[in-house]
């Protein structure tokens, strides 16, 4: 259907299974968590970024990581992709 936002899903490799992920609007996943069952994804506003580790089976989210520049100055969104 070419006018919905993309999903994120997880496929069983071994079965083909489809399944949706508890990730929020605006979450951009950038690594698996060394067990599997979870996800780091980032979250960014003008200033700062945050990493949350979420659980793919329940959807609780932790702060990871927030990363912010030292001064407003230093810190220039349209570097950051």
């Amino acid at each position: 259907m070419p006018n919905e936002p993309p999903q994120n899903v997880i496929i069983d490799l071994s079965n083909g299974k489809v399944r949706s992920t508890p990730l929020q609007p605006g979450d951009r996943p950038v690594q698996w968590d060394q067990d599997g069952a979870h996800a780091f994804v980032v979250q960014k506003s003008d200033m700062e970024a945050t990493i949350f580790r979420v659980d793919l089976s329940s959807g609780k989210r932790e702060v990871w990581k927030q990363i912010r520049p030292p001064t407003p100055q230093a810190f220039s969104p349209s570097e950051v992709s």
